[in-house]
């Protein structure tokens, strides 16, 4: 095997350009897509307990923020911890989404209310919503709230949910 004199090869004008082209791609290529894996962002589920969802998020919060959750089509089920008959649904949700929101009782659906994305170009972020919930679901009662979106850009987050 050969022996590489360093001194030589560092002298060398064409050993230091493509050290400086290597040096120059990994901080404009790899090293921002590190930093960027290590900052933290909503985490994806499909199930969440209604104690894990339901400190109060503002609107306007970015819907990707940690501590948001994000979900996919298939929807997001909060499991109650008890059967509610609460009035007033209040969650903050991704606004320019369309959703069915579903009261289940056990394994029923017993009611679904619907929520319209904004469709206005200068909000941005999660919105508040405060739904009436129906007398007929109210009456029935509900342990579990499933969020389905209908249409809309497959970025589809909850930042909390409250039963009032």
């Amino acid at each position: 095997m050969k022996n590489i004199d360093l001194r030589k090869l560092i002298d060398n004008k064409i050993f230091i350009f493509y050290a400086l082209a290597i040096l120059l791609f990994l901080v404009i290529f790899i090293i921002p897509k590190t930093d960027k894996q290590n900052v933290k962002y909503a985490e994806q589920k499909n199930i969440v307990k209604l104690n894990e969802v339901s400190k109060k998020v503002d609107e306007h919060t970015a819907w990707n923020k940690e501590g948001n959750t994000l979900f996919t089509t298939e929807g997001l089920t909060v499991m109650l911890d008890k059967i509610y008959n609460s009035n007033i649904l209040e969650l903050t949700i991704d606004n320019n989404d369309d959703y069915f929101i579903n009261f289940i009782k056990d394994e029923n659906t017993i009611g679904t209310l619907q929520i319209k994305n904004l469709n206005d170009p200068n909000f941005f972020g999660l919105r508040l919503e405060k739904l009436s919930i129906t007398p007929e679901i109210s009456k029935t009662g509900f342990n579990k709230i499933q969020i389905v979106p209908i249409t809309g850009d497959n970025m589809y987050s909850l930042g909390h949910i409250r039963l009032l």
